[in-house]
């Protein structure tokens, strides 16, 4: 329907997941962002309102891509943007919505650590969703859950904070066509728009 989520278990298996984490942590490229609250690598351009210019995606992350896209569920054209997370100690990300970069629907695989909680909360006020989020698993959602609803990972502490936790959220970025043959000026406009969306994602942290 309009208001969808789903979450697969074992989306990945434990090998496949040794093996994605052996290229987070291995590869040099694309560097990491740091915020105050996690670090981020970004994939495939960086999103913005007038549009992307797309970047091909790592082999690698293809493999993944292609697989979400392939779902029943996922009816928002090819995957072309991800985006990668680190939280470590417990560390989260505050309630936020992605917003009309994006075709509504997004996909989140989780990996490294047990269980945490997607929480979802509606805009107009009211509803809150604890989604769990186990180790290994793909959450997806779309319509207006993902336009009508915040979404957050909770800042844990203690005993019940994991010391790390990768999350690969993977989702479909409007392009701008005059962005992809860049002259001078287009390069320039791709730069403003580089530093735009890193002001966004430190926002949003």
């Amino acid at each position: 329907g309009g208001d969808g989520y789903v979450v697969l278990r074992d989306f990945v298996n434990a090998e496949e997941e040794e093996e994605l984490l052996d290229v987070v942590y291995g590869e040099a490229a694309p560097p990491w962002h740091e915020l105050q609250r996690r670090r981020l690598k970004n994939y495939g351009g960086f999103p913005h309102p007038g549009g992307m210019a797309a970047e091909a995606l790592p082999e690698w992350l293809r493999c993944v891509a292609d697989r979400v896209g392939a779902l029943p569920m996922w009816n928002e054209g090819p995957i072309n943007q991800v985006l990668l997370n680190e939280y470590v100690d417990g560390q989260g990300i505050a309630a936020h919505r992605d917003g009309p970069n994006y075709r509504p629907a997004a996909a989140v695989l989780s990996l490294a650590c047990a269980a945490t909680d997607m929480v979802f909360r509606r805009t107009d006020g009211g509803d809150v969703l604890a989604v769990p989020l186990p180790r290994r698993s793909l959450l997806v959602f779309w319509g207006d859950k993902f336009e009508g609803w915040t979404h957050e990972i909770a800042v844990r502490s203690g005993a019940s904070a994991p010391p790390l936790r990768v999350s690969l959220t993977l989702r479909h970025a409007h392009i701008d066509p005059a962005l992809s043959t860049l002259t001078a000026e287009g390069r320039a406009e791709l730069a403003r728009r580089k530093a735009r969306w890193i002001r966004a994602v430190t926002d949003a942290q």
